[in-house]
């Protein structure tokens, strides 16, 4: 199938925009631009969000979707850390070796995602929500005007999370809730019957 036919769908016309908005974040990192990468970063948020409400509203979802939406969000992610890291200095300093630990054991858990499955996984996962939440809030205020310890920490212990609930996934799907995707709710043999809350998230 060729290229073209598998971005006709409205939900993978959304995500490739997003994808594409990433080199051009890029360009804006260069020239030292951080106003506009934080407007970018909300408009990414939001075609994250759009692009899956809408595979789901419209009947829509597809395996291509998935994996380049999944794709997708973890080019983005280590974007982010270098644009933060490099335009907002002070980031970086707040407690360096947490951050450092934190980082490494985010690519652990990509790690075991490619060598488990051969895809980024772990995206659609309960704390991967959460954590898209919190982690775009956290670096569009820290780019539009002041830094947040609050929410440096709050993104940490979620990225941490997310890490522990993606590596477990891959060998015990079993365990996990299935509407929200969550380890938590699953031991807690606990059922989300909601579907607006799946939607919302």
């Amino acid at each position: 199938m060729r290229f073209g036919q598998l971005v006709e769908t409205v939900p993978n016309r959304i995500t490739l925009i997003r994808l594409c908005l990433i080199p051009v974040l890029w360009l804006f990192f260069f020239l030292r631009m951080p106003l506009f990468i934080g407007v970018g970063l909300i408009v990414a948020y939001v075609t994250d969000k759009v692009d899956g409400l809408l595979a789901r509203l419209l009947n829509q979802k597809s395996q291509f979707g998935d994996r380049m939406d999944s794709f997708t969000d973890h080019v983005l992610f280590p974007s982010i850390v270098v644009w933060l890291v490099v335009l907002r200095p002070a980031v970086y300093s707040i407690n360096r070796v947490l951050g450092i630990l934190t980082v490494c054991i985010y690519i652990a858990a990509i790690a075991i995602g490619l060598a488990k499955a051969a895809r980024f996984g772990g995206v659609h996962l309960l704390f991967a929500k959460l954590l898209g939440l919190v982690g775009y809030a956290f670096a569009v205020v820290t780019l539009l005007s002041v830094l947040s310890t609050i929410l440096y920490y709050l993104t940490i212990a979620l990225v941490m999370l997310f890490s522990v609930e993606a590596s477990i996934y891959h060998f015990r799907k079993d365990l996990f809730e299935n509407r929200l995707h969550s380890l938590v709710l699953g031991l807690l043999r606990t059922d989300v019957k909601a579907n607006f809350i799946r939607y919302l998230l």
